[in-house]
């Protein structure tokens, strides 16, 4: 698999910042409420593409590629959404259950959250309007 020399900065970028919370000095703990650790998940998602899409319209400002229209949206950004919903779910029934993360629970997180992002990245969800959805295979 060969990488474009973006998703290589980007790269670098998180591992450099997984590896600077895993180094980290003195002992880094964080309670709060589940609801709040799902919201934190989602913004450090959504956070993340934001500036993903931020430097690529930075750099590709002046490219004469041709555009295309398609009624999608990118996964990174439903997954995302899809975690705030159950983020206020989870608050609006008063589900306040504390839950603390330790130092190495900290950075697996990050790890895993900003790992999922590179990878939905690529990915949308097509959103189109079918009248006659019963007779759809999906493969």
């Amino acid at each position: 698999m060969s990488f474009t020399r973006m998703e290589k900065v980007e790269r670098a970028l998180l591992a450099g910042a997984v590896g600077t919370l895993a180094a980290w000095p003195g002992e880094v703990s964080w309670t709060a409420a589940f609801g709040t650790v799902v919201g934190a998940c989602a913004a450090l998602l959504l956070g993340q593409g934001l500036v993903r899409d931020l430097a690529r319209l930075s750099v590709n400002r002046a490219a004469s590629t041709e555009k295309r229209r398609i009624a999608c949206l990118c996964a990174e950004s439903t997954i995302g959404l899809g975690l705030i919903a159950v983020a206020l779910g989870v608050t609006a029934l008063g589900i306040v259950e504390p839950v603390t993360l330790d130092h190495s629970e900290l950075v697996l997180l990050a790890a895993v959250i900003l790992g999922g992002g590179f990878i939905a990245k690529d990915y949308v969800v097509t959103v189109r309007k079918e009248t006659d959805h019963g007779s759809v295979i999906v493969r």
